[in-house]
């Protein structure tokens, strides 16, 4: 999504429902777009690349159903989910889910950061 003339992305290959898109599936960072925020999260992930920090992209293409599997796989493997998204919708849908992964021992941080909502995501420390 997004009009950006400075990034450029791929079609997807494959359409599947309630499933989100990878872009890149490497790093310790997840970052999580929606529409036009996937172009940020892409020069997000590349400036991040300049201080050796790795970040992986997934288009987060369906706001209903919410791609349930993907988040909590990302967050068992202790990898920081962060979100970026301009659309209320999806930031009100997420709150629902926000309360589901916080009850199941995920540690979690929000900022709102102008008209971008920022949602960290991480499993706690269990001994």
């Amino acid at each position: 999504g997004g009009d950006d003339a400075g990034v450029s992305l791929k079609p997807a290959l494959e359409f599947n429902l309630g499933k989100w898109e990878v872009l890149d599936e490497k790093g310790e960072i997840a970052i999580i777009a929606l529409g036009k925020m996937v172009q940020t999260a892409v020069k997000v992930r590349e400036k991040l690349a300049l201080s050796a920090v790795k970040a992986r992209v997934i288009n987060g293409c369906f706001i209903k159903p919410l791609d349930k599997d993907m988040i909590k796989t990302l967050a068992d493997k202790n990898i920081t989910i962060v979100i970026l998204s301009h659309v209320r919708e999806f930031v009100n849908y997420l709150s629902h889910v926000c309360v589901f992964f916080e009850r199941r021992l995920y540690e979690l941080k929000s900022y709102i950061l102008g008209s971008i909502l920022l949602i960290m995501f991480r499993k706690k420390y269990q001994a």
